[in-house]
């Protein structure tokens, strides 16, 4: 299946579930499985797809005054930070992006890589936990999957939200393959180390498991804008992190049929999507 654009937000009103897209981590192949099963599908710019958690919530408050958002189930993926960059590195030697010239890679070896494209990109090599946190900096998806866990995972997500499809995860996207993590020197490592020093630590303790409410992920973090540390919080104990299975959403058809009317009223030309 083919989206013209790329989707950045995907919102199932009726199976309740909010996934939250990351780069390099087979995101486009789960669009396709979940599109059709979302009322909301948010759209934007051709190489952009990992709208932050806290600006769906800023975004979609609306959605909330309706259905609780504990109500929801919100989840993503994450990835080894060195897999990653690496692939990050691979994926812009393709090609399409010859023409974006502050995006390509093919021309640079990973030292142009490390000391010039990151910079000017900085919001793609940013940590990937930023993108799962709500304005407060507390953790605002209940599930995220390691990627090399991703089969377990998504096995997981299709009994929650009903998506069995999920379970056949198809090939899309997929990155050309010029390096691997072999290829890399050990500074090359240590620089990546260090960039996402906290990504590593955050898979290792929040992901591949059910996350209670309210959770700050590191103690006494400074949160860089546009989320705060301002708003209390508590942070995660070992015993308090849990793989039960959650209870089956609920289906609310009135409500179901308010959140349609507001989303025709967002776009009359498609009564329960909304595009930007």
């Amino acid at each position: 299946m083919y989206f013209e654009g790329f989707l950045i937000v995907l919102i199932g009103l009726d199976r309740k579930f909010i996934f939250v897209a990351n780069l390099k981590v087979a995101s486009t192949s789960i669009a396709e499985i979940l599109r059709p099963l979302s009322e909301i599908a948010l759209v934007e710019s051709r190489f952009e797809k990992h709208l932050p958690y806290w600006l769906i919530e800023e975004r979609f408050n609306w959605i909330f005054s309706l259905i609780k958002r504990e109500d929801f189930f919100v989840f993503g993926v994450m990835r080894d930070p060195v897999d990653f960059v690496v692939s990050l590195f691979n994926s812009h030697t393709d090609e399409k992006f010859r023409e974006y010239p502050t995006l390509y890679t093919g021309d640079l070896d990973f030292d142009g890589f490390i000391n010039e494209w990151t910079k000017v990109n900085s919001d793609q090599i940013a940590p990937q936990f930023t993108r799962f946190l709500t304005k407060e900096g507390k953790i605002g998806a209940n599930y995220i999957i390691s990627y090399s866990n991703l089969g377990e995972g998504l096995d997981y997500v299709a009994s929650v939200i009903d998506a069995p499809a999920l379970r056949t995860l198809p090939h899309a996207n997929v990155s050309n393959r010029r390096i691997c993590r072999n290829d890399l020197s050990g500074q090359h490592l240590e620089w990546i180390a260090r960039a996402l020093e906290q990504d590593g630590q955050f898979i290792e303790k929040f992901c591949d498991r059910m996350l209670p409410n309210n959770l700050v992920p590191f103690e006494g973090m400074a949160l860089s804008a546009p989320c705060s540390s301002s708003a209390p919080g508590t942070a995660l104990k070992d015993d308090e992190v849990g793989r039960l299975l959650p209870p089956q959403p609920k289906r609310r058809k009135l409500q179901w049929r308010l959140l349609s009317l507001m989303a025709a009223k967002i776009n009359p030309t498609h009564p329960t999507s909304q595009r930007v």
